[in-house]
Order: structure tokens, then C-alpha cells, then sequence
């Protein structure tokens, strides 16, 4: 379906700045520092208008559905309530495990702000931690 993670991310790019005018997507992590490899994940920061994020972070799955179809979405317990800042990490299938996207969503006034207040919740796999954890194990062992 994507020949790389550099095109599964410009997908999804494009369909996360499509779906909200005036936000704007960013490739970080070792893809945007240009030191990924074969197993790297997919790391993006998405800034919003402020106002956005709690909006943006509840249309996400389908947002992300039209680039290939959502297996799973998680949310960082610390912002599930934040009006500022959320942190998602997102499964797809039909793409390699490895390739999960960690998608940073800021409001544009706090973007990369790490001072933020922080709006706990409750909800969050510890299954699907594990699994995500396990992965990450597997690609330490195979970077050797």
C-alpha cells in the first residue's frame, strides 16, 4: 500500500491537515531528523487552531481511516482532557507493525510547549500497551 514510512507519513499528513484548515503537520522524530530506519514509527506533531485539539484528538479515527483502516487508538492518560495538548498513538492495519504513528496535537498558542497543565483520564490499554511495548522490544533486537 506505501512503499515507506516517509510516504505513509505524507499520507497521513495530508489527510490530518485536510481535515482541519489551518493546522498545520510536521514530520519529527527519526524520520523528520532523517536518522529512521527500516523499523522506525511514524512521529508527527499537529498544530491546531486554539480551540481545536479536543475536537481534532474525537475525529481522529475517521480522519486517519480514509489513509488506511484504524486498528487502534490510544490516548496518553496525562492530556485525555486537555485543551491544550494531546498525545495519540495510532495502529493501522494492512501497514507493518512497526510504522505506529505517535501523533503530537497541539494547540497553536502552547505548541511545543512542555509546561503545559496537564488534564488526566482513565482511559488507556494495558494490553494494547504491552503489545505496542513488545514491538518496541523487537525492533531493538533486530537494530541489533
Amino acid at each position: 500500500m506505501f512503499p515507506d514510512q516517509r510516504a505513509f507519513a505524507a499520507a497521513i499528513s495530508r489527510a490530518l491537515a485536510d481535515a482541519l484548515p489551518g493546522s498545520r503537520v510536521s514530520l519529527i522524530g527519526s524520520l523528520g531528523a532523517g536518522t529512521g530506519d527500516e523499523y522506525s514509527d511514524v512521529d508527527l506533531a499537529w498544530v491546531v487552531p486554539d480551540g481545536a485539539v479536543p475536537n481534532a484528538a474525537d475525529r481522529l479515527g475517521a480522519v486517519l481511516g480514509a489513509v488506511a483502516e484504524v486498528a487502534s487508538v490510544r490516548s496518553a492518560p496525562e492530556f485525555q482532557r486537555s485543551a491544550l495538548r494531546r498525545l495519540v498513538f495510532v495502529r493501522f492495519r494492512g501497514v507493518p507493525l512497526f510504522w505506529q504513528l505517535d501523533l503530537q496535537i497541539w494547540a497553536a498558542s502552547h505548541a511545543f510547549d512542555t509546561d503545559v497543565t496537564r488534564a488526566s483520564g482513565i482511559d488507556w490499554s494495558l494490553a494494547e500497551s504491552a503489545a505496542m511495548n513488545a514491538i518496541g522490544a523487537c525492533k531493538a533486537v533486530l537494530r541489533g
